[in-house]
């Protein structure tokens, strides 16, 4: 067993008391125990000025040369975490003189480009090579050819990676294999946009850390709950049976408290598991989705399209929790046809899809001006502020072109043309291909007002649990 150990501290902590909480909150939270011995690399930020940063903002230097020496005594290597992903030659070039100071037998590289891992392979041969999980690595074909190049060490998986036991146990060259044995929040993280972000950071590209959870209206903060930190380990008997040696820890301090939860609050809800997407084949069901920006006639045609061997639930995310839920209420319906008419899906448009690529998808769509004017005559008080509408529209907007880049295949019904029986019926005729226009509904229910609003039903809505970020206006909409 040989393990990584981030060096993730401030400076005026000592490595070899770094380590000991390391292993110390291991044995005590988990089933396995380590030495010094099976430790092979620490990883961190030096002294010392690069371009090659990346994964996290190089402001701080995390190993001094007093801990260099230590680790060297102990026969544990450096470990550079080298990762940015829009390096050029020149700035390799540039970056000679600091590789160069830290060449030595043992000591090792992560890289997330294999341009990098090619130059530093030929010109610091002694360096060990490893490929960053930011590689994203989540295939055979992918590993198999990362192998291929014959200049990587080790390669890390995603943390997501360890729930896939199959595709581990298939692996052919397990050697290279390095896992995550505990959890960090690019576990639970569908976009993982900070990484791109970090390295255009470092390269004065950019001004400031960005966060996926923000751009999906979820908070990121440092929770205070009581936290359960044997849910913060994998367990690594699974591993060792199928010949995984080589892995990898992140630190189990205060901050990283927000990632025992999301282990357990979040995963489920942004990445659903493997059950869901059984579940989802198993389904004898033709699934529809009704996708707008607010004030877009939404809940009408939800009404619409409940009808006889059809069901459509009406923004419905306010009162879910996450996807497993979500199937739920697909498979207690009798119908045939069952389908979603929520503004709110739009923000889920990516996982959405790739859950749903045969689902029929509706887009309707209202001139921004009209919806907003709109939205701003609801009773609501979030919506008397000008600068929380701008925002929210603002989201919808960036939504709106990801769900036209993305969706293959899907019918779209403009505002100006929502009293036009011929267009209600071509969207009729997408969702219900089998069922005839009923004309006289339309004409019924074109001549009545349905609509849903939050100030009627507050009180059966958990805002902190339910699946629609709608509620939380300022942290979803505002927070840049």
């Amino acid at each position: 067993m040989k393990i990584s150990c981030s060096a993730r501290k401030g400076w005026q902590y000592h490595i070899r008391d770094w380590l000991d909480f390391f292993r110390s909150h291991a044995k005590i939270h988990s089933n396995f125990q380590y030495d010094y011995e099976d430790i092979d690399h620490v990883f961190g930020q030096v002294e010392g000025t690069t371009t090659l940063w990346g994964g996290r903002i190089a402001d701080d230097i995390n190993l001094t040369k007093v801990d260099l020496y230590w680790l060297y005594d102990k026969n544990i290597g450096l470990k550079l975490p080298l990762t940015n992903k829009f390096i050029t030659k020149e700035q390799y070039e540039e970056s000679k003189p600091f590789l160069k100071r830290y060449y030595r037998k043992g000591n090792a590289i992560i890289t997330s480009t294999d341009k990098l891992a090619e130059y530093i392979k030929q010109d610091f041969p002694d360096y060990e090579i490893e490929a960053s999980c930011i590689q994203d690595i989540v295939d055979t074909k992918k590993l198999e050819k990362k192998i291929s190049l014959k200049c990587y060490d080790t390669i890390v998986l995603p943390i997501h990676m360890n729930d896939d036991i199959k595709f581990l146990k298939s692996i052919k060259n397990k050697e290279k294999i390095r896992l995550f044995l505990n959890v960090e929040c690019s576990y639970s993280c569908p976009k993982k946009i900070c990484y791109g972000v970090t390295s255009q950071v470092n390269l004065g590209k950019k001004e400031k850390m960005m966060c996926s959870f923000y751009d999906l209206g979820l908070e990121r903060k440092f929770y205070k709950d009581h936290i359960n930190w044997n849910d913060f380990y994998f367990d690594k008997s699974k591993f060792e049976k199928i010949g995984i040696t080589k892995y990898k820890l992140v630190p189990p301090w205060e901050n990283q408290q927000r990632t025992a939860l999301m282990y357990k609050k979040h995963r489920i809800k942004i990445f659903p598991n493997e059950n869901f997407k059984k579940r989802i084949k198993n389904l004898n069901k033709e699934v529809f989705f009704i996708l707008s920006t607010a004030r877009c006639r939404s809940s009408w045609f939800g009404n619409l399209f409940t009808y006889k061997d059809s069901f459509c639930y009406k923004e419905e995310l306010r009162y879910i929790a996450n996807w497993d839920e979500f199937i739920d209420r697909i498979e207690k319906r009798p119908e045939k046809y069952v389908g979603f008419a929520d503004p709110e899906l739009l923000h889920f448009i990516e996982t959405l899809y790739d859950l749903f690529p045969d689902a029929k998808y509706a887009f309707l769509e209202r001139d921004r001006k009209d919806a907003e004017l709109s939205l701003a005559t609801v009773v609501e008080k979030e919506f008397q502020n000008v600068d929380i509408v701008k925002a929210k529209f603002d989201r919808w907007d960036k939504d709106t072109k990801k769900f036209k880049k993305i969706v293959k295949e899907y019918t779209y019904l403009h505002w100006k043309n929502m009293d036009d029986a011929k267009a209600i019926e071509t969207v009729w005729k997408y969702i219900l291909p089998n069922s005839k226009f009923d004309r006289d509904r339309w004409q019924l229910l074109a001549s009545l007002k349905v609509k849903t609003t939050i100030a009627g039903v507050p009180f059966k809505i958990n805002h902190k649990t339910c699946m629609a970020p709608y509620f939380d206006f300022k942290k979803l909409y505002l927070t840049k």
